[in-house]
């Protein structure tokens, strides 16, 4: 027989053994570390594809990784764009969301529809529940669901799509009657027909309507980068926001029968307080840095800059000796630099702090929730549009809240737009927050865009940005 291993042999196996064991551990801790730096620096593997300037928030970019576009649709439709009192009609797996009349009084009182389907297997519950006048209905031959619908019903056979298994525009669009619909429903599925961006931009582009409802099946990341561009598309292009989305079968990053029936309503894009979809992935990180690109790219020179420390810039060209203007401001001035053709005689001031300002000045801070004193009773408070009732036709509005102007942008904008404001300066404290507040501050400052204003300046650190918009 072999002799016994001897103690030292059997010693230097163990030290060997759990040498090996100790590397193992430090290679899978330090490869688990590498990955959390990558994730909470932002550093993964799309962001070299994806920089920054490359891309326009306006449009949803092709992405490369199965798994980020799946994530980067669910995140979409997790995000509801208006808010409003929406009621579920229907039995999954067809129900939908609807905003009641009550939001949408010159929406939403459903008087006509129009269902495109190439659903064969489509029971028509939801449509069975809407209290909708008349319907124009272009489905297959022998389609069921329309004997359950209520009101007048003007049918379309599909025969292209019955004989030859194809969607035909032309079809389509010559059996749209209406000028515009209550509520238009497309289930563009059919066997193993399915729909393409073309299909449904062609299709829309001869629709219009109040409230849209889609049938939207994931199978991969490229079913899922086509409903993420469509729903982009319809945003930007025909004004229909996302009311909400219910889901059938599993719908994560391994989807497995997957169906969304997505919501949309059209909203009035400068009147209707809303929200833009995500930009790209929806991270806070990544929509600040969108954000400022974006204006960044928008802005263009302002011929005479009027500058200080002490109070936001603005733009000297579009005023003179008669211009009012108003500061709104947390600092404590103490004395007020020239500003060029501006006449300080014509500037009002308005800040919580005693000051000894001899020209127009109110103290008064910005109350951003209706209260009429600080947390502190130090200071009193009054909303803006109380302000501007003390000062006479002002052109120019200067803000410099110190971080409090993105709460309140959305109000700033409704009286911009209802006091036909000329020019508006905003010195804002830059935050990476972790809500919708940089899409909604994009959101105001589009609803001014599409009012025909634009950006006459703009400057970004690390911390603060300076924006100056004009009509």
């Amino acid at each position: 027989p072999p002799p016994p291993p001897s103690f030292s042999s059997m010693v230097s196996s163990r030290f060997l053994t759990l040498n090996l064991l100790r590397f193992f551990v430090v290679s899978l801790s330090s490869l688990l570390l590498y990955k959390l730096h990558l994730l909470s620096t932002g550093e993964d593997s799309i962001e070299p594809s994806l920089p920054y300037s490359s891309i326009d928030i306006e449009f949803a970019p092709s992405l490369d990784s199965e798994i980020v576009r799946l994530l980067r649709l669910h995140e979409l439709l997790a995000r509801p764009q208006i808010k409003c009192d929406k009621k579920l009609l229907g039995e999954a797996p067809e129900d939908f969301f609807l905003c009641t009349p009550h939001d949408f009084k010159r929406r939403a009182n459903f008087s006509s529809g129009l269902l495109i389907s190439g659903s064969s297997v489509y029971r028509g519950d939801f449509e069975a529940a809407l209290p909708i006048t008349k319907w124009t209905a272009i489905v297959p031959p022998g389609d069921q669901t329309i004997l359950r619908l209520t009101g007048a019903v003007d049918v379309h056979p599909l025969e292209s799509l019955h004989r030859w298994k194809e969607w035909r525009i032309d079809e389509i669009q010559k059996s749209i009657k209406e000028d515009e619909y209550s509520l238009v429903i497309l289930h563009l599925y059919s066997g193993t027909l399915r729909p393409n961006e073309d299909l449904i931009k062609r299709l829309m582009s001869g629709i219009s309507c109040y409230s849209l409802l889609l049938i939207a099946r994931i199978r991969n990341g490229i079913d899922a980068d086509l409903w993420t561009l469509i729903l982009n598309h319809l945003f930007y292009s025909k004004n229909l926001a996302l009311i909400g989305a219910t889901s059938s079968g599993l719908c994560g990053r391994t989807p497995l029968s997957c169906e969304y029936r997505i919501s949309l309503a059209r909203i009035d894009p400068i009147t209707d307080r809303h929200l833009p979809p995500p930009f790209n992935l929806g991270s806070p990180r990544e929509e600040r840095h969108r954000l400022l690109q974006y204006l960044s790219s928008h802005s263009t020179p302002c011929p005479q800059l009027i500058s200080s420390p002490s109070i936001p810039p603005f733009c000297g060209d579009s005023v003179d000796a008669t211009t009012r203007a108003l500061l709104l401001t947390y600092r404590n001035l103490t004395t007020l630099p020239p500003l060029g053709p501006l006449s300080l005689y014509r500037m009002t001031v308005a800040s919580p702090h005693n000051s000894s300002l001899t020209y127009s000045y109110l103290q008064l801070g910005v109350s951003p929730d209706g209260s009429k004193i600080s947390a502190d009773g130090k200071w009193r408070l009054e909303s803006i549009d109380k302000i501007l009732d003390r000062v006479i036709s002002p052109s120019l509005l200067l803000i410099d809240f110190d971080g409090v102007e993105w709460s309140l942008i959305d109000d700033i904008v409704d009286l911009v737009l209802a006091r036909n404001i000329k020019q508006i300066s905003i010195a804002a404290r830059l935050f990476v927050e972790e809500d919708e507040t940089i899409r909604r501050f994009y959101s105001s400052i589009r609803r001014l865009i599409l009012s025909h204003y634009s950006f006459s300046y703009f400057f970004h650190d690390h911390s603060h940005l300076q924006l100056v918009i004009t009509s």
